[in-house]
């Protein structure tokens, strides 16, 4: 089961998204099940990402308050991970949106088979992505995942961990020993009593 948010400030819009996913469950093209769920604002998603982990959000450039690509931003921010799928009636796509990567970017008035074959690889993109190994910790503001295989190391701390990836480094509140097994398992190692290594990252 994949969590799919879908954000429209347009009901008719929603009804024709979900119809679209329907019909790629009833034809077997996804590779899960999908639970919707529906936003007509992106404050009122933004607010729902506290208690629902979402897989890929499908988001319309303009809704009401904050904008789609304000909502995809924010949302892109907590979750390096989350598939995000832009959808717009008039506006193309423009430098800043490379900032919170779009999977797809989907112009309203496309050709519906062609819209449906984003949105099936959408659907396939936000599973094989669930299905992948994942480090689930706790910064100081909150909970993020980070996919083992960008993990360079992790180094301990005086409060907890640091994850170092290719991109970033995040303070963790997790100590190494608390997910150690779990990495030791999923080719890292201990380099020192300070360190677990993802060997699959040395060159």
């Amino acid at each position: 089961m994949i969590n799919i948010a879908i954000c429209d400030d347009t009901k008719e819009d929603i009804e024709r998204v979900k119809q679209i996913i329907a019909e790629l469950e009833d034809s077997s093209e996804t590779e899960d099940f999908c639970r919707l769920y529906e936003y007509t604002s992106g404050e009122t998603f933004i607010e729902d990402t506290a208690n629902v982990h979402f897989d890929a959000v499908i988001m319309d450039v303009q809704l009401g308050g904050i904008t789609g690509k304000q909502a995809a931003a924010a949302i892109r921010d907590m979750d390096k991970e989350v598939v995000i799928c832009i959808i717009s009636g008039n506006e193309v796509p423009c430098p800043k949106d490379f900032k919170i990567n779009p999977y797809r970017y989907i112009m309203k008035d496309e050709d519906i088979s062609i819209i449906k074959q984003d949105i099936c690889s959408v659907l396939k993109e936000a599973h094989r992505k669930k299905n992948a190994v994942y480090l689930f910790c706790h910064t100081k503001d909150q909970m993020i995942r980070i996919a083992l295989s960008d993990i360079l190391y992790i180094s301990k701390i005086k409060y907890g961990s640091e994850v170092h990836t290719l991109e970033n480094s995040y303070k963790i509140k997790e100590h190494l020993k608390e997910f150690q097994d779990v990495l030791m398992s999923n080719g890292f190692g201990m380099a020192h009593n300070s360190y677990l290594v993802n060997y699959r990252r040395i060159v």
